[in-house]
């Protein structure tokens, strides 16, 4: 049987400048510096940016060793 909290594991395994971001946005948002939805867009882009950086460096990581 697989394992359920798998799928967590991308959301679990942060390294320190991602939870730093996720607490400052949090912060941000608790001292009503910005709004939530703001917050909100600021944290889905910087997912996306993470996961594109993710997978160029994969790329480049398999390009390198081909070569």
């Amino acid at each position: 049987m697989p394992n359920p909290l798998a799928t967590l594991d991308p959301i679990l395994k942060r390294d320190e400048a991602d939870i730093l971001f996720i607490a400052g946005n949090v912060a941000l948002v608790a001292f009503d510096l910005i709004e939530w939805p703001i917050a909100a867009l600021m944290l889905a882009s910087h997912a996306m940016a993470r996961s594109r950086f993710k997978v160029l460096q994969a790329v480049g990581e398999v390009a390198e060793e081909a070569g």
